[in-house]
């Protein structure tokens, strides 16, 4: 693979998870399709769905009312061989909620 090609590859893959991040930041669920492919699988230590009808629903379902969040995605990895590469990030996000006593925020941070 040459310089450029892998040079292209890192800043699509980059620019995917920032697809995805503001994906979640705009609440665009419909266009989980634009970040993932339809054959997408998602596992957690609760749940595992597969498919892009599933995940779409299942970001749809996390939704609360009145909740904005910021996705930041820092410390990308991106371990390129051929045709495939693995990554590694690390992910802040910061909810506000509106609350009738006024907004509350809060921090999650994830790997």
């Amino acid at each position: 693979m040459s310089t450029s090609s892998l040079i292209i590859d890192r800043i699509e893959i980059t620019d995917l998870f920032t697809r995805f991040a503001r994906l979640l930041d705009q609440r665009r669920w419909d266009d989980a399709g634009t970040v993932f492919a339809d054959d997408v699988e998602f596992h957690s230590p609760r749940i595992h769905v597969r498919g892009i009808d599933k995940v779409a629903d299942l970001m749809r379902q996390g939704e609360v009312e009145g909740e904005r969040t910021q996705h930041t995605t820092t410390d990308l990895l991106i371990e390129a061989d051929g045709d495939r590469a693995a990554v590694s990030r690390s992910c802040t996000t910061s909810a506000t909620v509106d609350h009738p006593t006024g907004q509350v925020a809060c921090d999650r941070s994830a790997r």
